[in-house]
């Protein structure tokens, strides 16, 4: 979970996620699912073998949303 905290209408957020593979098999990552189209995210790598790491970008327009709100993304992945 990540919380932007308190965000005013019309903003821009950015934040980075490190994922790393730390088993003997690669990982192969599938397109990232997202619950709003005011969520942009893009993986640098979508395939990692053992030992390495690549970067999640998320970007969160506020728009016109006022008071608390969720967003959700998921990652798929398979191992092998």
């Amino acid at each position: 979970a990540f919380d932007f905290g308190e965000v005013g209408q019309q903003q821009t957020l950015t934040a980075q996620f490190k994922i790393a593979n730390n088993r003997p098999q690669p990982l192969r990552f599938g397109p990232v699912g997202k619950t709003c189209s005011c969520t942009a995210a893009e993986l640098a790598a979508d395939v990692l073998g053992r030992g390495e790491s690549t970067t999640l970008t998320v970007v969160w327009r506020s728009g016109v949303k006022q008071g608390r709100t969720t967003d959700r993304l998921t990652l798929p992945y398979t191992v092998g």
